[in-house]
């Protein structure tokens, strides 16, 4: 890749990444209000903090090779652990909020019984702990240990431009994650129109309004779920994509990919990980009644207190 070229992908990038954190965090100030819904708000202030410290990642990864000595604080540590622990949350956080609703939809008194915010923030914490853990013995494993990768003959992928992972931490971070949000949502979707056929066959046509403002209401709580969680599955296509490619080339002992497609595959990473780390909130903004007036209180609020610092 040129120069002019990386630097116009740079400005793109950054531009994006801006937008993204802008978002990310009006998003966070909403969730964190009294007034939104606390339960649902949890997942996604775990997510939004987690998604706003990827846009950093990606903004350090790819303004590094402009860099004419970027500091080894930044390189090996500070850049590669921030981005796994971020990945690791984001990805995860994303997989509880799936199965939650999956469970809403097949077990709804389950759900109803035993998922509440106390639960939930218990989930959020120890997806945060687990994802701490998980760097931090990757971490000392590759710099501590670094002769099991070599005896292991472990592989490395680059994902999202510069940052060095291994396989099995690509897997776990992002593969996997993938697989089982997949599944939860296909089954959920399926769960919501067996469970509208039943209603349909138990409702007789006195009573087809309500069923229909029951159907109304499901959809307007599994809407924005359903969104995000399709975001997440559409922006985690690429690396998914290389992992299978990487795994079956070092199966084949060949390699699959030329390196003008390792190129245009990072070139995929970096504007599918700029929009799934940033779209959470736009959904939010465009289809949460409660999400607006919330956002629409927050600002008024702020434009009260200027006016009374004015006075």
């Amino acid at each position: 890749m040129t120069f002019s070229v990386h630097i116009s992908v740079l400005v793109i990038a950054i531009t994006l990444a801006g937008l993204g954190i802008f978002g990310n965090g009006i998003g966070l100030s909403v969730h964190l209000s009294t007034r939104c819904d606390k339960r649902q708000s949890v997942y996604f202030v775990t997510k939004g903090f987690s998604e706003s410290l990827l846009l950093v990642c990606t903004i350090l990864q790819n303004s590094l090779p402009l860099m004419t000595d970027p500091t080894t604080i930044i390189t090996d540590y500070f850049h590669p652990i921030l981005y796994q622990f971020s990945l690791f949350s984001r990805s995860w956080i994303t997989v509880v909020i799936g199965v939650e609703k999956l469970l809403a939809v097949w077990a709804p008194f389950f759900a109803r019984a035993h998922f509440d915010r106390g639960l939930e923030i218990k989930l959020s914490l120890i997806t945060v702990g687990i994802a701490a853990v998980f760097t931090a013995g990757d971490f000392l494993t590759k710099h501590f240990t670094s002769y099991l990768a070599r005896v292991m003959n472990i592989e490395y992928l680059f994902v999202g431009g510069e940052i060095k992972m291994p396989l099995y931490s690509v897997i776990i971070c992002s593969l996997l994650p993938w697989v089982i949000v997949l599944v939860c949502s296909v089954v959920t979707v399926l769960g919501i129109r067996s469970s509208r056929k039943k209603r349909a066959k138990l409702t007789n046509t006195r009573n087809r309004e309500g069923n229909d403002q029951a159907d109304n209401n499901t959809s307007d709580l599994m809407v924005p779920v359903f969104l995000c969680l399709l975001a997440f599955i559409i922006s985690s296509i690429p690396v998914v994509m290389y992992t299978v490619l990487v795994t079956i080339g070092n199966t084949l002992e060949s390699a699959i990919l030329s390196d003008k497609a390792l190129v245009i595959m990072g070139m995929v990473y970096l504007f599918s990980d700029l929009i799934g780390y940033s779209i959470d909130f736009y959904v939010s903004l465009a289809v949460r009644e409660e999400f607006r007036q919330q956002l629409k209180a927050n600002l008024l609020s702020i434009e009260n207190s200027f006016l009374r610092q004015d006075v």
